[in-house]
């Protein structure tokens, strides 16, 4: 895997998890909108 590939997936991958611990959180489990900030501390 080239370089430049390996920092493609390594963003898409944070980005991803990025969108899915406001979504999943939020939206799906139903807990206020300031507890997923407790996975971005952690």
């Amino acid at each position: 895997m080239t370089d430049r590939l390996q920092h493609l997936t390594w963003f898409a991958g944070v980005s991803v998890v990025a969108f899915l611990v406001p979504l999943v959180f939020s939206s799906w489990l139903g807990l206020q909108h300031d507890a997923h900030y407790l996975v971005y501390g952690g």
